[in-house]
């Protein structure tokens, strides 16, 4: 039993260390996808900046033949000859000249944000670095620390090997059917009041009784773990 016991301490080490090593990639994904967010946040504010620098070149290009005509509109004063021409003209010179003003405002205003846009993108851009650098660290820390955790498991287990052979084959066979059965929770577990700790169902007396000479395993009828009982 003592042996058993002892084999039972190793495995729960080992249930121990592979929920150690699960939550390894868990972690270092959630690192991955929190720099992911502000990853998305950073390509928005480059986006947005993109689509005003755009328009600003689409501004100045608008701004620039507009000026163009506006010359030609003056050039063309002279050569008018009637009155109906001439106020035609100077109507077109006008939108021209109005047109220009609306484009002059907008550019100002796109040159305004355009610029608090460039200094929010930097400052972004640094902290997104930053982040970065820090998750990798982090991410590299948590890899040595599974390659670590690993290398341990795998000793626990060539010892989990090693003490088996101690063990009677039956007593060994027993408990590692009651095991595979199980999945989780002890295999081995004491009398409580006449019932097993594992399930808390009633044994029967005369098991019970059995059980307390130690002369060989006995198992809960109801969850068939191997029961200890003691004086």
């Amino acid at each position: 039993m003592k042996l058993l016991e002892g084999l039972q301490e190793i495995d729960q080490k080992i249930e121990k260390i592979k929920s150690d090593i699960e939550y390894f990639p868990r972690e270092v994904k959630r690192l991955e996808e929190a720099l992911g967010e502000d990853e998305t946040v950073l390509s928005e504010i480059r986006e947005q900046l993109a689509i005003h620098e755009k328009q600003r070149k689409e501004f100045d290009e608008e701004l620039a033949i507009n000026t163009e005509k506006l010359t030609k509109f003056k050039d063309r004063l002279r050569e008018i000859k009637t009155n109906t021409e001439y106020q035609a003209s100077l109507k077109e010179i006008d939108q021209s000249k109005k047109r220009n003003t609306e484009i002059e405002d907008e550019l100002l205003e796109l040159m305004e944000q355009t610029e608090e846009e460039s200094k929010k993108l930097e400052q972004a851009e640094a902290d997104f670095a930053e982040k970065k650098a820090t998750m990798e660290e982090e991410k590299g820390k948590l890899l040595a620390n599974k390659e670590k955790t690993e290398a341990e498991l795998t000793s626990i287990v060539d010892g989990r090997d090693a003490h088996v052979k101690t063990i009677l084959p039956e007593a060994a066979a027993v408990y590692e059917n009651v095991s595979s059965r199980l999945k989780r929770g002890p295999i081995i577990v004491s009398v409580n009041g006449g019932a097993c700790s594992g399930c808390h169902m009633h044994i029967p007396p005369q098991l019970v009784n059995d059980a307390l000479r130690h002369e060989k395993l006995y198992q809960c009828p109801n969850c068939h773990r191997i029961i200890k009982a003691e004086d």
